[in-house]
């Protein structure tokens, strides 16, 4: 027995391919204090702090002298002290929808629809792409956020009162 209203789709299933395409297509918008912005920045420092450790260790194979020694142990020494203030910091910024860390891998299961670049992780993609567009996809849910997006359903103190 079908319903009168109800229209019975037999056409074949959907394709896997074209599964999310009645999703929502477009960027989430971000509460503002959840610190994306500075925990990527805080990566791309370490990056460029181990960019220069490694520069300086070759320097100091190329031209030894025991000056290098002192360089090589301070440029270790910030890398190690960036690495540990920005894995903190990424820690931190957590995705409002699942709760997971999208800016750090764990060993959770990645969403298929989860970015990242050719020879990258997930995490590293995620900031290169906040510091590059102001917007990333969380790694665990999915969802594509946009950090300069303001949120449509929040009104503003003059709107409440009138």
């Amino acid at each position: 027995m079908i319903d009168s209203q109800r229209v019975v789709n037999k056409s074949k299933p959907p394709d896997p391919k074209t599964k999310y395409k009645s999703r929502m297509l477009r960027e989430r918008s971000m509460p503002p204090n959840r610190g994306f912005r500075s925990a990527a920045s805080l990566a791309l420092l370490h990056y460029f702090v181990t960019l220069a450790a490694l520069v300086t260790v070759v320097v100091a194979y190329l031209q030894p002298e025991k000056i290098s020694v002192i360089w090589i142990g301070g440029a270790v020494g910030a890398a190690l002290l960036t690495w540990l203030i920005s894995y903190l910091k990424r820690r931190d910024a957590i995705c409002p929808l699942c709760r997971g860390t999208p800016l750090v891998n764990s060993q959770a299961r990645v969403n298929e629809r989860a970015e990242r670049f050719l020879s990258l992780n997930h995490g590293v993609t995620a900031v290169l792409s906040i510091l590059a567009t102001q917007t990333f996809r969380c790694m665990y849910c999915g969802s594509k956020f946009d950090l300069l997006k303001r949120a449509s359903h929040r009104t503003s103190r003059k709107d409440r009162e009138s």
